[in-house]
């Protein structure tokens, strides 16, 4: 076989197939499924302890080994939403003071926040730890705290 004969059959067109691939997905088509089904676990971790509680609420004479209640009722939402009941006092002071606690949250965070950012000066680490504490400290033992110390002053129960 010549160097010409060897030339033409290697450039020669294959008669066989070429071999069967299946079609990749873009890349963002796939982080959109990813991001996807990770929305749904996070929306199923969160809702779905939710759901006994709505059985309850819902449910008269709700005991554990039953899976569905066997007598469904209204009653408890009737007594949450009456008008005359405390519900909507209660749902105001809330708000009230969820409201004035972020505000004066934000009046403190927002400028601490950009000095302890943007400069370095003496004493930086001991603001940034009071500003951090409360992290440290769990909520529950704040509550706890605060607690105790309306009853001593004989706050507890004046609202």
């Amino acid at each position: 076989m010549t160097a010409t004969q060897r030339t033409d059959r290697a450039a020669a067109p294959s008669t066989s197939p070429p071999p069967l691939r299946t079609p990749k997905r873009p890349r963002r088509v796939r982080q959109a499924v990813a991001g996807r089904i990770a929305v749904l676990l996070i929306a199923a971790t969160i809702l779905l302890p939710l759901v006994p509680l709505v059985i309850q609420s819902f449910a008269r004479g709700y005991v554990f080994p039953q899976l569905v209640p066997a007598e469904w009722s209204t009653r408890a939402w009737s007594i949450v939403l009456a008008t005359d009941g405390g519900t909507w006092k209660a749902l105001g002071w809330s708000v009230a003071v969820a409201a004035t606690v972020t505000a004066l949250s934000l009046l403190v965070a927002v400028p601490a926040g950009r000095v302890l950012g943007l400069r370095t000066f003496r004493g930086r680490r001991v603001l940034e730890f009071l500003v951090l504490t409360p992290l440290l400290v769990p909520a529950v033992a704040v509550g706890i705290g605060l607690d105790i110390t309306f009853i001593r002053l004989g706050l507890s129960g004046t609202f």
